[in-house]
């Protein structure tokens, strides 16, 4: 909230303008897209349940924690099955039109 008045000399000033209202970040008007997929259960030991407010989200990899690429979808799935996955720290990662969004998955036995 700002209120702006003008200095035109020494002795001359302008009035307070009324007040007007800026968003100075562009942080205010992010989107947590991080927030718009749940994944469940986490630690999985089967089948990781995956959902969305709205699915528009596109190419998605599962990925060990070595880097490599497990499995690939054109599209995010709603379940993986994660049964014949070894123990360990996996990455669900997907994109939307705008942003990367990563998961990560504990798989158990």
């Amino acid at each position: 909230m700002f209120r702006v008045r003008a200095i035109c000399s020494a002795n001359d000033t302008s009035n307070w303008t009324s007040i007007a209202y800026y968003n100075l970040s562009s942080l205010e008007n992010e989107i947590d897209y991080n927030s718009q997929i749940n994944i469940y259960p986490n630690p999985v030991k089967e089948i990781l349940n995956i959902s969305t407010l709205n699915n528009d989200f596109g190419i998605t990899k599962l990925i060990n924690q070595n880097g490599q690429v497990i499995q690939q979808w054109n599209k995010l799935p709603n379940s993986i099955d994660v049964s014949k996955l070894v123990t360990g720290n996996y990455f669900l990662l997907t994109t939307n039109k705008t942003k990367k969004i990563t998961k990560k998955i504990i798989v158990v036995r």
